[in-house]
């Protein structure tokens, strides 16, 4: 037989010879080529994938660890507003912690405690690369500026003023989670040389 045709039989021992188009023979399955492209390029891409994911994630950790502090300062807050009684944070630089404190003054119930460590990527209070506090002060040398390292909140949901900054090893991102007198809290980054 010839390779790329086909026989027919017509009938009457007549026979007719076909040639059929190479390209219309389906083949199924992969090369050898073609599998090994593709896994180069798989290869490739999650390389560049991981490289990034690896800058990304300190940043991440760190937004973490500040939005944490923002809801359980929140928590202090409406748990003062809630039970009608004095609520604190107090922020522990040494331990690199910070726990909830309900009645506060009187029983000083511990609500929770938690350790900046945590979160990994040696994420700690500290200013890093920011060179001004959020209130503008460029001679800022306290990284938690609450009197006695205590947020407090009463009743009412107002309290004292101040900021906690944290920073991380990896990166110049640094965070600010802090309180007005009103009660109102606020998460600043900063970023790009100014408080965002």
């Amino acid at each position: 037989m010839v390779s790329g045709c086909s026989i027919r039989f017509l009938g009457n021992n007549t026979m007719e010879l076909i040639q059929r188009n190479d390209q219309s023979v389906s083949r199924g399955g992969f090369t050898l080529i073609e599998l090994i492209m593709v896994i180069c390029i798989i290869g490739i891409l999650s390389t560049i994938g991981y490289s990034q994911v690896h800058k990304w994630l300190p940043d991440m950790r760190l937004k973490d660890a500040a939005q944490d502090m923002y809801g359980h300062m929140q928590k202090a807050r409406l748990g003062a507003v809630k039970t009608n009684d004095t609520w604190a944070v107090v922020f522990d630089k040494g331990d690199n912690s910070y726990s909830l404190f309900s009645s506060w003054g009187v029983d000083n119930d511990n609500e929770g405690t938690v350790n900046l460590g945590m979160y990994k990527y040696d994420i700690k209070y500290g200013h890093g690369a920011a060179d001004s506090s959020v209130v503008g002060t460029t001679d800022f040398h306290d990284d938690i500026t609450y009197t006695g390292n205590t947020v407090v909140f009463n009743p009412l949901g107002t309290g004292s003023a101040g900021y906690i900054y944290l920073e991380n090893k990896e990166s110049d991102t640094t965070y600010a989670v802090g309180s007005q007198t009103s009660g109102v809290i606020k998460i600043k980054r900063w970023g790009g040389g100014a408080w965002q």
